[in-house]
């Protein structure tokens, strides 16, 4: 646990100092191409097929696309703020979530979850 938050924060400084003389794209680039490199290893050990195959392609281009941009979002942050302050507004992004759903979506939000979701992030 302790090596993963290393290498989380590790790659969130990497990012910073790449943002700086790299457009976001780029960035995007390789980052994703790095993601396809494991993708296509994980589906030649599961089988093709069983991979890609999906019930509602669509919901799968569109759920790809929103991460593209909220990793996109991600990265623009860090050529604006500083470092410190991302990971408070990412460290808080949940408890925004809940609070959301609860008056957009009209869910019923017991006292348990505001108090679970810290101890999730």
């Amino acid at each position: 646990m302790i090596l993963a938050m290393c290498l989380m924060a590790t790659m969130d400084a990497t990012a910073k100092w790449l943002v700086e003389d790299y457009s976001i794209a780029q960035i995007l680039l390789i980052r994703f191409v790095v993601f396809l490199g494991v993708a296509v290893a994980l589906a030649w050990r599961r089988g093709w097929l069983a991979t890609v195959r999906s019930l509602q392609p669509g919901l799968q281009v569109l759920r790809s696309l929103v991460m593209l941009a909220e990793i996109g979002v991600f990265l623009w942050a860090f050529s604006l703020l500083p470092l410190a302050d991302i990971h408070a507004i990412a460290a808080v992004s949940l408890l925004i979530a809940v609070a959301l759903a609860a008056l957009l979506l009209g869910e019923r939000v017991s006292w348990r979850l505001p108090r679970a979701v810290p101890a999730c992030s």
